[in-house]
């Protein structure tokens, strides 16, 4: 329980949650402007 009251603890995990947060919404991201690039090109056609 003490990590809880250790402001650099505290500092570093919420690095590391927005790092990992990051890591996964990245390719999301990609992902998601591809799908969009598709469909706008099927509705082009």
């Amino acid at each position: 329980m003490l990590w809880g009251l250790d402001p650099m603890f505290n500092a570093f995990t919420r690095l590391y949650v927005k790092d990992i947060l990051q890591m996964i919404k990245g390719p999301l991201d990609f992902l998601d402007s591809l799908l969009c690039y598709s469909l706008i090109l099927k509705w082009i056609k």
